[in-house]
């Protein structure tokens, strides 16, 4: 008793299955010069789903050159693929567009050896690819509208610190001054914060750690810190944050730095400020140090009448975040937060 073939009912399906596949399917064999290199092709088989894009019928095709129906496809670089898959045997899928006569608009390539010849599955993907580049186009015409708002909120708030400095000339009591100054500080954290997203690719979220750098040069400028004076340490983690968080954090980072700026090194006092931000798995954790004279045991951080801190405690409430405070050696705020924090809400 013989034995049936187990593949022989799969063999019976080929015909089948390239006559009705919904994709084109071109069989070609390869032909080559004296030297052994790939100069064209012949066709020599088409499934019927190939007359949904070419013109003509089988006679048109079956026996002829590819290059002599189609010399175009050497300058769009088709031939350049057919060639490349005869003779490594790598598979190519490559994305054209025809607009050569009767053929016109965006075709898929897929390319695979097949013997001495090739095999070609080519679909029109004109409708889906218009679309797709009708959506880019759309994306970055609202990316180009989204940096122009950055760019006009950040020259607005500059607008408005301008005014705020001017006003400050005209201020009687020199107490005020101080005030003014901090608020100046305030609006410059969220107008860089806009000038990050407006200079770099990313318009929702900026690189903390640069943004970070230059707020802190903002506030030794701002505060007029004596070179020597202070010697800045900080260890940021290269992080990318939303830009409401990246607000926020640079709002909390803005007080207390500024604090220690003020208040931890009077006089001809000198000493380290030290900048952290390391964000781990679930938790980031922000912390700002001084060796200074440290906070005064006579005010309740969590309790104080100074806008600044009540700042920093109502931003650090926002984000269920915690705030601590040491002071046995300067002064020492560790905040923590959940990870998510680092994203727009």
């Amino acid at each position: 008793m013989a034995i049936p073939n187990p593949d022989s009912s799969i063999i019976d399906l080929y015909p089948i299955i390239f006559n009705n596949a919904f994709d084109a399917i071109v069989v070609y064999e390869t032909i080559r010069g004296d030297n052994g290199e790939v100069i064209d092709f012949t066709f020599r088989h088409m499934n019927d789903s190939s007359f949904k894009i070419l013109t003509g019928s089988r006679k048109d095709y079956i026996g002829k050159r590819f290059l002599t129906l189609f010399p175009y496809a050497v300058e769009d670089g088709m031939f350049d693929t057919f060639k490349s898959v005869s003779e490594t045997g790598i598979s190519a899928e490559k994305v054209f567009y025809y607009d050569y006569g009767e053929y016109r608009g965006w075709y898929r390539d897929s390319v695979f050896r097949h013997g001495d010849g090739i095999i070609v599955y080519f679909k029109d993907i004109t409708e889906t690819k218009e679309l797709e580049l009708k959506l880019k186009k759309t994306i970055k015409e609202k990316e180009l509208l989204l940096k122009e708002i950055h760019h006009r909120v950040k020259n607005n708030l500059q607008v408005v610190s301008s005014v705020i400095n001017l006003q400050t000339l005209y201020i009687k009591d020199a107490a005020d001054v101080p005030l003014f100054l901090e608020s100046q500080n305030r609006i410059k954290a969220i107008a860089l914060i806009h000038k990050k997203l407006y200079e770099e690719d990313a318009l929702s979220s900026i690189n903390f750690e640069n943004y970070i750098r230059d707020l802190i040069i903002n506030l030794f400028t701002t505060y007029q810190v004596k070179k020597g004076k202070i010697t800045l340490i900080y260890d940021i983690d290269n992080i990318e944050t939303g830009s409401d968080s990246a607000i926020n954090l640079g709002l909390i980072l803005n007080e207390l730095i500024s604090n220690a700026l003020k208040y931890a090194f009077p006089d001809e006092l000198t000493g380290e400020l030290k900048i952290s931000v390391k964000a781990g798995s679930d938790i980031v954790t922000v912390t700002v140090e001084d060796n200074g004279t440290g906070f005064p045991e006579n005010i309740d951080f969590r309790n104080s009448d100074t806008l600044g801190l009540q700042l920093v405690n109502s931003l650090v409430a926002q984000y269920d975040g915690k705030i601590e405070l040491d002071s046995l050696n300067g002064t020492k705020f560790i905040l923590t937060f959940g990870r998510d924090m680092l994203k727009n809400k």
